[in-house]
């Protein structure tokens, strides 16, 4: 019983202290090379599509198909929701 409470004792001390000594080098570092993993909007924001999902960067096969099932030009990042479903501004059906 006793070798159980030692070791029970030393992993609830030794838990939150690798935690410090790992905090102690800061944040982990990024991959500076990189490319944007998302499309954002020129004022900032990541782009989603009407599931509310981001999409990502433009080379990105999810991103690609959500343009070709919408009919939207490839780069489209300015579309209406309605639905479900993307349409450029102004070509959106009308409420009845």
């Amino acid at each position: 019983m006793k070798k159980w409470t030692i070791i029970l004792s030393i992993s609830l001390i030794s838990i939150p202290l690798t935690a410090c000594f790992l905090g102690s080098f800061g944040p982990l570092p990024m991959d500076v090379n990189r490319k944007n993993e998302y499309l954002e909007y020129s004022w900032g924001g990541i782009v989603k599509d009407c599931q509310g999902k981001a999409l990502g960067a433009a080379d990105n096969l999810m991103t690609k198909r959500f343009w070709d099932q919408n009919h939207l030009p490839r780069g489209t990042i300015d579309f209406v929701c309605v639905n479900g479903k993307a349409y450029l501004p102004g070509q959106q059906p009308k409420a009845k």
